[in-house]
């Protein structure tokens, strides 16, 4: 297996997901870095906008003039920035000039395909189909909605979310604060997640589901108590399992 092919999982191909993360490096105003393909041609820039329905993004040009004009002559200009600490990489099919002169900016249709390298630091147990947690966002895009979505597996850095939302719901790189988090048996718990990554998958009933994984931030002690005590169980249950005691 190439290197392309065991970083196929960190791929996004959907633009609903490639718009939310572009929109994140906006946001946050993560400097980013072109390079000319096949060239050492290098230029710093920064994500200007975001058109999710035209599937545009625009870019900060350069201030030197001969740095514009080979960006502009390109076919190909590869782009690459850090996200929480996170490779972000993708390549443009050329880039749109016509701005330059009106607001020193370049415009560009969306990647093909974006890479994002999300690395899980901490192990997780996959909760049981019987008894899952449970953790309730609020959609602050549809009035404050709430929905509850299952947890998949949990550890002590974040948790895998199965939903049926649309992914422009829980974007790449978007925070939400004060979620429950329902643990079987256990207390509520209120917690900030980042959401990490996200794909399509298919459910035991053929029906098109989404698993998202999210990292857990700023967690009070308490709250890091109850999580481990869950956690030791699950890993407890596990093991009793495996040497057929259950």
């Amino acid at each position: 297996m190439d290197n392309l092919q065991q970083l196929d999982h960190c791929h996004l191909t959907e633009p609903e997901q490639i718009g939310s993360l572009l929109q994140e490096l906006c946001r946050r105003q993560v400097p980013i870095s072109l390079r000319l393909d096949n060239s050492d041609l290098y230029s710093a820039s920064t994500v200007l906008a975001v058109d999710l329905p035209t599937q545009r993004l625009q870019l900060d040009a350069s201030a030197a003039q001969a740095v514009n004009a080979c960006l502009a002559r390109g076919m190909a200009v590869h782009v690459h920035a850090q996200l929480d600490k996170v490779d972000v990489r993708f390549i443009l099919s050329g880039l749109d000039a016509s701005r330059l002169d009106q607001d020193n900016s370049f415009s560009a249709a969306f990647p093909a395909r974006l890479l994002h390298m999300q690395r899980r630091e901490l192990y997780r147990l996959s909760t049981p189909l019987s008894r899952w947690p449970e953790c309730r966002i609020t959609l602050a895009d549809e009035g404050e909605r709430q929905v509850s979505l299952r947890v998949a597996d949990i550890g002590p850095g974040g948790m895998a979310l199965i939903h049926d939302l649309a992914p422009q719901h829980l974007g790449i790189g978007q925070n939400l604060q004060q979620c429950l988090l329902q643990l079987p048996d256990g207390p509520t718990l209120s917690i900030d997640i980042r959401i990490c990554n996200d794909r399509p998958i298919t459910g035991n009933d053929g029906r098109t589901l989404r698993r998202t994984g999210v990292a857990f931030d700023n967690l009070a002690h308490s709250t890091q108590n109850h999580l481990s005590r869950y956690i030791f169980a699950l890993d407890r249950m596990r093991n009793a399992r495996r040497q057929g005691n259950t």
